[in-house]
């Protein structure tokens, strides 16, 4: 019999063209196409095979070819030499075994046939038992994201190109940017719903790390930052399993399109700044839309207003703007620290693990998904506390700054005004220093604590005014040595 392997259709042929027609081998050759030598080889294994014409009854394509092709993958009884080719695929799936020692141990066996027809009768049988399930999908339900392989430069830098559809009308999206970092990755989520008009019920993303902490076949784990945008939208997220491209085939196939109608045509152009490369992918996403089907009619922007728009979910009042995510305990003194900045929190929550958003505006602290505080971003390394946040001792202490104790102590008279101005002399400003505000403190315990009739007289005044109260040190001098001059400006404020 012939090595290549001709139709059924054409082997009836000649068998009807021997039979019925009585044509002699020349002829049949010349009309079917083949080879004489073909010829007279399909007509001498049917007459060993003893079949005839017309074909008898239940000889289907399948049994022919076993009669003429004996020595085929799926000829024959023998063919693939009684191996147990299930058996093969479960041994090969060990740690080290390879279908070049499988073959051996089978020649050990008996096996007669060479390695390489071993490998096409296993590649036969695994492809014959693969089954792949057709997806179906249900107007604007789910939308299929992932980065393209390809990357475009831009000024001297690679650009990566993300890539999303609808896995009903296959409506394209597409965008460059510079990463796959989480910030990129979540802004052309919020961008590709904006170019759609609308949210769908489902978002399959591929396993990218940004995005999917730690991949799994069950229970895949979501970035923190990726789940508070699928709450903003009110969008549901569901990664691909690893290693299963056919879960995301409308992903792929977008990426093929994209990468074969707007990145390949554009691949000898040079761009300068990444919006001049958008508004290219724009131009030719839009292009690819609106270009028909091959197999199918409509194009993909008409399928996606017919079916896909309609059924969207309207976008939210505001888009997302992205936080970086970060958790901290809290400090015995009611902080937390974040990006440089240290920020208050209230002080029940002394020594719990809190979570914090930085959106670059706000900072916002949040305790088992409920939002405790929220803060302007401050300056790197600057002390950012609330008064509602401290203990009512600390707000008391806090509340008594040196223009208070100023105030307060000119409403009392002329004499305990002199004597606050010298206790505040040397006390700072409020601040979140727990120095400067314990020397607060102690100037207004020492206002508070000297009577009214003593400040009525010029000579207690002078007596109590010689320096710091609270702290000892010699006449007229602090303890570093130097002059104090407060005695004379207290005696010519105290002069009638």
């Amino acid at each position: 019999m012939s090595k290549r392997r001709i139709a059924m259709a054409r082997l009836q042929q000649i068998l009807r063209m021997r039979h019925e027609c009585g044509w002699p081998m020349r002829r049949i050759g010349e009309v079917s196409g083949v080879s004489l030598g073909t010829v007279h080889a399909v007509l001498e294994s049917e007459a060993g095979a003893g079949i005839g014409w017309p074909l008898p009854d239940g000889m289907d394509e399948a049994r022919l070819a076993r009669v003429l092709y004996p020595s085929a993958p799926g000829g024959g009884e023998d063919a693939d030499g009684g191996v147990d080719f299930a058996w093969v695929h479960e041994e090969s799936r060990g740690k080290g075994v390879t279908l070049k020692l499988l073959w051996i141990e089978l020649c050990d066996e008996g096996y007669r046939y060479s390695y390489q027809y071993f490998c096409r009768c296993y590649k036969a049988w695994a492809k014959a038992g693969r089954r792949t399930m057709r997806q179906r999908h249900d107007p604007g339900d789910t939308v299929f994201a992932d980065f393209a392989g390809m990357t475009v430069e831009v000024g001297g830098r690679r650009a990566q190109v993300f890539v999303a559809a609808f896995g009903l009308s296959h409506y394209a999206y597409a965008e460059a940017v510079w990463t796959q970092s989480l910030r990129d990755w979540l802004g052309c989520h919020t961008r590709m719903l904006e170019f759609f008009g609308g949210v769908p019920q489902l978002i399959v993303p591929d396993n990218l790390k940004s995005g999917v902490s730690k991949a799994c076949h069950y229970d895949p784990d979501v970035n923190g930052a990726y789940q508070q945008w699928a709450a903003h939208y009110n969008v549901s997220v569901m990664p691909t399993r690893p290693y299963r491209p056919k879960d995301k085939a409308v992903a792929e196939n977008a990426v093929l399109q994209v990468e074969r109608w707007v990145l390949a045509p554009e691949r000898h152009r040079r761009f300068d700044t990444l919006d001049e490369l958008n508004r290219e992918i724009r131009r030719l996403v839009t292009e690819l839309n609106d270009k028909p089907f091959s197999a199918r009619p409509g194009s993909r922007a008409e399928v996606f207003e017919a079916t896909d728009l309609p059924a969207l979910r309207p976008l939210p009042i505001r888009p997302y703007r992205y936080c970086d995510v970060s958790f901290a305990t809290v400090g015995p003194d009611y902080h937390v620290q974040c990006s440089g900045r240290t920020y208050s929190v209230p002080h029940e929550y002394v020594g719990s693990r809190v979570e914090l958003r930085d959106d670059g505006a706000t900072v916002t602290v949040f305790y088992a998904g409920m939002q405790i505080a929220a803060h302007c971003r401050g300056a790197v390394g600057e002390v950012v506390t609330e008064i509602g946040h401290m203990p009512a001792d600390h707000a008391f202490v806090r509340k008594w700054t040196p223009e208070r104790i100023r105030r307060w102590a000119a409403e009392i008279g002329p004499e305990c005004s002199v004597l606050g101005v010298c206790q505040t002399r040397r006390v700072a400003a409020p601040s979140d220093d727990p120095a400067a505000d314990a020397g607060t403190a102690v100037a207004a315990r020492e206002v508070r604590r000297r009577p009214a009739q003593r400040c009525l007289c010029a000579g207690a005044s002078l007596r109590d005014t010689q320096g710091v109260p609270g702290h000892r040190h010699s006449e007229g001098r602090h303890r570093s040595g130097h002059p104090r001059p407060a005695r004379d400006r207290v005696r010519a404020a105290a002069a009638p």
